[in-house]
């Protein structure tokens, strides 16, 4: 993957940070999402923007009476908790999530211009490309009156990503429930299909009714293939047969691409392509895979579960023409980039420590922390080239995210 040139001097990295952080750019978001109606507003944009993304480092920190002080020592104007309080409401929110937006544009582009440069080569394309991923999250129990739980956990939010690649732009960030099923998330997009998109998802959209209804309306996707689905062929009389994975996939270390086969009750015609992985990631597949199965209280596996900890699995209804096998290892590497976002994020900032608060609150500290991570990943692109040519350092997103939440 390639990441911008490198940074010569701190005060480069200070004007590219700056370039998302201008004053005139957060007061204008605040306005569009009418969170600043007033020009006398002692309490601007930017103050806002940042006491939420930097005046905490973990839940148990950010107490209404800490951010009015915040306020007060930094930019020297005194509110009292309950004028604060009433500034958290839909306006606020809204404000927030479109500067997260923003930024995830600005984070996502050294990922995206180079699959853009080989995509202006390549005139048989799709006309835009949607990824879609979800992400679920475990809260306090305090916080089960907004958003429950699912299983053992009281209260879980789950957030669903629409990101458009092409014009690098966000297209949807829905928050709900964690025991929500993806599939509720998916009829809402079947209201929004487009001929020529190509929707990209990940396993727990996988729905094969949604597939037929993509393909129907003549847009194509591109999914991971749950290994619980039956797959069939046609014999030399039309009939369908079905067959195991055991007799799909190649021999470890190859790649295979086939074009036609067909898959659960209704005989869903897709192109499947199996991709090899290396020793080292199945290996940490397999104790996920048995992690998993332990968590959930199973004492069984579905025959094809640890088959499949050796292979990649797409399914798609797109030609090798238009999509080629490269070109889908390009994409996923996309996506599992805006994943390892998420995985950092969770793993290091503590959503699940968050004391009641009122749901307004709540949902921008939600998007405060995530610009936080943002911010910590483009930090590390900027540094990245320039730490290892001078000062041979090769940093990481996770001990990156751990400076800034320490800072």
């Amino acid at each position: 993957m390639d990441y911008p040139n490198s940074i010569e001097t701190e005060k480069e990295l200070a004007i590219r940070l700056h370039q998302f952080f201008t004053s005139d750019r957060i007061e204008n978001l605040a306005r569009e999402a009418k969170f600043i109606e007033r020009s006398t507003s002692r309490l601007t944009g930017q103050m806002f923007l940042q006491m939420n993304i930097f005046n905490t480092s973990s839940g148990d920190e950010r107490s209404l009476n800490d951010q009015c002080e915040y306020l007060e020592e930094t930019y020297g104007i005194e509110l009292k908790k309950q004028s604060l309080d009433e500034r958290y409401n839909t306006y606020a929110v809204s404000f927030m999530k479109q500067c997260y937006e923003r930024l995830l544009v600005e984070v996502l582009q050294p990922y995206v211009e180079p699959f853009n440069a080989t995509n202006s080569e390549n005139a048989n394309f799709f006309n835009s490309i949607e990824l879609i991923d979800a992400t679920t999250f475990d809260l306090s129990s305090a916080l089960t009156v907004f958003y429950k739980g699912g299983g053992n956990v009281s209260s879980s939010v789950k957030l669903h990503h629409r990101y458009e690649l092409l014009r690098g732009e966000t297209l949807d960030i829905k928050i709900v429930s964690g025991h929500e099923n993806d599939a509720c998330y998916l009829q809402d997009l079947n209201h929004q299909l487009t001929a020529g998109c190509l929707y990209m998802k990940d396993l727990g959209y996988v729905n094969l009714e949604h597939f037929e209804r993509i393909d129907q309306e003549k847009g194509y996707f591109l999914s991971r293939f749950r290994s619980s689905i039956n797959c069939y062929i046609k014999n030399k009389a039309g009939h369908y047969e079905e067959i195991q994975m055991v007799d799909l996939v190649p021999a470890w270390g190859q790649d295979k691409d086939i074009p036609c086969i067909y898959i659960g009750k209704k005989k869903l015609k897709v192109r499947m392509i199996i991709q090899s992985l290396p020793e080292e990631l199945i290996e940490k597949r397999k104790k996920k895979v048995i992690r998993n199965n332990k968590t959930h209280g199973s004492k069984t596996f579905h025959e094809n579960t640890l088959l499949l900890c050796h292979y990649n699995v797409y399914i798609t209804n797109a030609d090798v023409s238009l999509l080629p096998r490269d070109k889908i290892r390009f994409l996923y590497a996309l996506r599992w980039q805006i994943e390892l976002i998420f995985k950092i994020w969770k793993s290091v900032f503590d959503i699940d420590k968050v004391k009641q608060m009122n749901i307004f609150r709540f949902e921008c500290y939600l998007y405060g922390r995530l610009m936080a991570i943002l911010l910590s990943e483009k930090i590390q692109n900027l540094y990245r080239d320039y730490l290892w040519e001078v000062e041979e350092i090769e940093i990481s997103e996770y001990k990156c995210a751990k400076i800034l939440k320490k800072t």
